[in-house]
């Protein structure tokens, strides 16, 4: 039961392996990211490119690719309504049973790509997805053509404007919003990411966004 979606675009498909039934919720996230606030921190401090690439690289990776994960996020979202709320996480994760809603939505708030008030599976793959999924050269090709409209092997404002400010949470952002989003991977400051600048955004785990 695969919810990945990038756009109106939809796919479907589950497999779990068997190690996994027999875990739980928690047990599996704290193995593949140590813990809430492993996540939290590793992804609120991405770059939006990157996070908005990684939300569509997972939305475009194979089942084998994501079964483990798939299936810890059917560990935790309890009424299967393809959402993880506070109430769920607080479930899911033992060590936050105790922190008030307001920590965890701050959580919830450092992976809700779309500003939607939960987390929904592609969300939660883009937080926890393993490194060599997303530097696999082919994710990386097909992300950074995604965002290049043009072909010419290069990322402008105009082109994020058109991927990621047709409509949701950037629809109404100023001129100076994409700029930063541009000066966060154009590390040779010449007014766009081309696709050297895009891989080591990508491959770059230390690389923060400076606010």
């Amino acid at each position: 039961r695969d919810r990945r979606t990038w756009g109106n675009t939809q796919s479907k498909g589950n497999e779990v392996f068997f190690f996994f039934k027999q875990k739980t919720a928690y047990e599996m996230l704290r193995s593949l990211v140590g813990s809430e606030m492993c996540i939290r921190d590793r992804f609120q401090t991405y770059p939006k490119l990157k996070k908005a690439a990684l939300f569509y690289i997972g939305s475009q990776s194979t089942e084998e690719e994501v079964q483990t994960f798939t299936e810890a996020f059917d560990r935790l979202d309890s009424n299967e309504d393809g959402m993880l709320t506070i109430d769920e996480l607080k479930t899911g994760f033992n060590d936050i049973q105790n922190k008030t809603d307001e920590e965890v939505r701050a959580v919830i708030n450092s992976i809700d790509i779309d500003q939607s008030g939960y987390i929904n599976y592609t969300e939660f793959l883009a937080a926890v997805m393993d490194k060599d999924i997303y530097t696999n050269p082919k994710h990386l090709k097909n992300a950074f053509e995604m965002f290049d409209r043009q072909h010419d092997g290069k990322i402008t404002i105009a082109e994020l404007k058109l991927v990621l400010g047709a409509e949701g949470a950037y629809k109404d952002a100023d001129e100076n919003f994409w700029k930063k989003i541009i000066s966060e991977a154009d590390y040779n400051q010449n007014g766009y990411i081309d696709y050297d600048e895009f891989v080591k955004m990508m491959s770059d785990v230390s690389l923060t966004n400076q606010k």
